[in-house]
């Protein structure tokens, strides 16, 4: 039976311990990662409008990057960080997918 593969999980949670059942989807999930500021990804698939930043140049956390037609709406990318654009990866006119390369950044100290 399938009840025997199953194995019964502790967590302490505030100083309490729980056993709990794992789901097999659960087991399989995908482990949660933290995103890289330094890599600018497309969070929608759409078609490049205009492209705001150069190689090379400072940019301030909140600037924005890009701006890109998706869903019939302009949307935009900015800048989680304050850096400089290491290496552009798209220009106008590009159709990008979902989680596509955009931008990568070189994240600066928040004192400069």
């Amino acid at each position: 039976m399938e009840k025997d593969k199953l194995k019964y999980q502790n967590f302490i949670i505030d100083d309490t311990k729980y056993q709990t059942l794992l789901s097999p989807k659960f087991v399989k999930r995908k482990p949660y990662s933290l995103n890289n500021p330094a890599i600018v990804k497309a969070f929608l698939p759409g078609k490049i409008i205009s492209i705001t930043v150069k190689k090379g140049q400072k940019i301030k956390k909140g600037d924005t990057l890009c701006s890109f037609d998706a869903m019939k709406m302009e949307n935009f990318i900015t800048s989680q960080v304050n850096a400089i654009v290491k290496q552009i990866h798209i220009s106008v006119g590009t159709v990008v997918a979902k989680n596509d390369l955009l931008f990568e950044l070189e994240p600066l100290d928040t004192e400069q």
